[in-house]
């Protein structure tokens, strides 16, 4: 299959899911988790149309599409939120951006150390590209009536912002284990570091103003309608984190344990493992977990989401 046709036939997808949100938000299951099955079966292993050795054989190709996706999921996130929220959880969300993602980052590159025996550069790899929470994943979780009924508005709007934040702000971790593995120098990683992030918050608030002002013209017009806003690395890797910052971040315990572990790994990983592939030659073992951290987050989160939200109703009228 080329990748005109994979793209073709992942747009068709997407087109579905957009038309059928709705009554695809009321199933138990998130609308991720059945994207992730519907690959599956048009897969080589069973209707075998879509050839994913495609995307091992062009990791360009899907650096390329996580890119596109991740600016999308970004901006979504952007628009769902004035920027006064933003503001009035700036000071949770620094210490989610500068204390909870390295400590995330630092965890499951242990947990990738010691389970998988590979050498520590390649752990320090693994870990930073699968430290940011994904935006994509992390809607599912706290956007539609649902999540609207169920949860306090300062969690949704908290794992909302801080998706939304660290996805670029994890490319100094990347960059930094892309020095630590020798694919470049500490200075050129810190020089990197500074000239995206500024230039990369330059032009995303020209970008955001442009779409806020589309976006408001659409709804003036009405052309818009609002939209529904690896196991033990999964355990590992956030929840100890939030229970430690509950305190400076004032969340009770249950808001703690809901938003440690609702923080999906996805898109932005595949992102930061296709950079490491292209940087350097990645070992195979590397690739392999961060995918496979991906899909377990996307079966586990997808599949626990609605039973959360119900538990975390039951706590709190308790």
């Amino acid at each position: 299959m080329t990748i005109d046709l994979f793209l073709v036939v992942v747009g068709l997808l997407g087109l579905v899911v957009a038309a059928l949100s709705e009554q695809l938000r009321r199933l138990p299951v998130s609308e991720p988790l059945l994207a992730l099955v519907a690959g599956c079966l048009l897969g080589p292993e069973v209707a075998g149309l879509l050839d994913l050795a495609l995307l091992t054989e062009e990791p360009g190709a899907m650096h390329d599409g996580a890119r596109i996706l991740l600016a999308v999921s970004v901006m979504a996130v952007a628009l769902r939120f004035p920027a006064g929220v933003a503001w009035r959880h700036r000071r949770p969300v620094a210490v989610l951006l500068l204390l909870a993602m390295p400590a995330m980052a630092l965890l499951s590159g242990v947990v990738a150390w010691w389970s998988l025996g590979v050498p520590l550069a390649a752990a320090a790899l693994l870990g930073a590209a699968v430290a940011p929470t994904d935006p994509v994943l992390a809607s599912s979780v706290v956007s539609g009536r649902l999540a609207e009924r169920d949860l306090p508005d300062r969690d949704r709007e908290l794992l909302s912002l801080e998706s939304g934040f660290n996805d670029g702000l994890a490319l100094p971790l990347v960059l930094a284990a892309l020095a630590v593995a020798g694919a470049t120098s500490a200075s050129s990683a810190l020089l990197e570091s500074v000239w995206q992030v500024v230039g990369a918050v330059a032009l995303g608030a020209v970008l955001g103003w442009a779409g806020a002002r589309a976006l408001r013209a659409g709804e003036r017009h009405g052309a818009t309608a609002h939209g529904p806003a690896l196991l033990l690395t999964l355990l590992l890797r956030r929840v100890p984190v939030l229970l430690a910052l509950a305190r400076p971040l004032r969340l009770r315990l249950r808001d703690a344990l809901y938003l440690g572990w609702f923080g999906p790994v996805g898109v932005s990983a595949l992102f930061y493992l296709t950079l490491e592939a292209e940087r350097m030659s990645v070992p195979p073992t590397v690739l392999a977990a961060g995918s496979l951290v991906v899909v377990a987050s996307t079966v586990v989160h997808g599949l626990t989401a609605a039973p959360g939200r119900a538990a975390y109703r039951r706590a709190a009228q308790g």
